[in-house]
């Protein structure tokens, strides 16, 4: 995908990110220092031992010295910021984000929480934050500020931007994250900011158009929102394991428990019936006595006829 800087109309030229850093004039690679597999000189090009290449309008590529100015076409390459994504998504499967009232979202090793719909000063933001154990948000790198700003740009109409929580530490002269971490990277929309007019009292925020950053400005400004960022819960998956198997040994145990009673129960019933059934079938002696006596008569009159 290419984004246009500024509107290809009349431009005599374009300029590609390609440079040559070899002795020889035909070595020429891109700035990422991927291979050339395809090229399109114009006839006599590259005739210069070092530069950096362009485009013409006409679609061939010539050379000229890299401090030129030349108009420019940016590349983004989409596929692979989804695949970057969605790596830093799914950084571990060793923690978790909290589950509750708010919506968390997880980004490598942390969960954020994007509250862009209500409004408050600083000091309410902060609280909000500590409320649920996480702190205002903190970005550290250009990947991170690229995830908070994507999720941002659906609150563009309800939030101009979000809080940051970095402070001015006036002792050291320095910004920092609330969690005393030093500002290392930064995303200023104009310049970085002029230590100088900066006191324990400034604030900044990222802007939820553009993602870059913006301040020193009000603390008491209710037009921006708020997003929560806290550390993912670390998941003890030999502590879970022992939970569930327990848990099955529990179970298979009441099953063969019940059984075993059920089977025992049902054999007592049959084993009585039985019983009973044997000794209403079984005649007392008196009776057994007068079935001989009986028999015996029948017998001796069968004898005499």
């Amino acid at each position: 995908m290419y984004k246009f800087r500024h509107p290809p109309i009349n431009l005599s030229v374009c300029c590609f990110s390609m440079r040559n850093t070899a002795s020889s004039a035909r070595s020429y690679t891109w700035l990422g220092e991927e291979e050339l597999t395809f090229s399109d000189w114009r006839d006599g090009e590259p005739n210069q031992m070092y530069g950096c290449g362009h485009m013409t309008v006409e679609g061939q590529w010539t050379v000229a010295a890299c401090n030129t100015k030349l108009n420019a076409i940016c590349e983004i390459n989409k596929g692979r910021k989804m695949l970057e994504y969605a790596s830093e998504y799914y950084h571990t499967t060793s923690t978790v984000c909290p589950v509750g009232n708010w919506s968390w979202v997880p980004f490598r090793n942390h969960c954020y929480s994007f509250i862009l719909h209500e409004l408050q000063f600083k000091h309410e933001a902060i609280r909000m934050c500590n409320k649920v154990g996480a702190k205002l948000l903190s970005i550290l790198d250009e990947n991170e500020n690229s995830f908070v700003w994507e999720h941002m740009q659906s609150f563009q109409q309800q939030a101009h931007g979000a809080w940051l929580g970095m402070i001015f530490n006036s002792k050291e002269g320095s910004l920092e994250w609330s969690d005393i971490q030093v500002v290392d990277y930064s995303n200023w929309e104009q310049q970085d900011a002029n230590l100088s007019m900066l006191s324990a009292n400034s604030c900044f925020w990222v802007q939820s158009n553009t993602g870059l950053w913006r301040g020193p400005g009000s603390c008491k400004n209710r037009t921006h929102g708020v997003i929560c960022k806290q550390p993912r819960a670390v998941v003890d998956h030999l502590h879970v394991l022992i939970q569930v198997l327990v848990a099955a040994l529990i179970l298979i145990a009441l099953v063969v428990g019940g059984i075993y009673l059920y089977r025992r129960r049902s054999f007592g019933s049959t084993g009585a019936y039985e019983s009973a059934r044997y000794s209403r079938t079984n005649s007392a002696p008196s009776e057994e006595a007068e079935k001989n006596i009986l028999v015996s008569g029948m017998e001796l009159n069968e004898q005499g006829e």
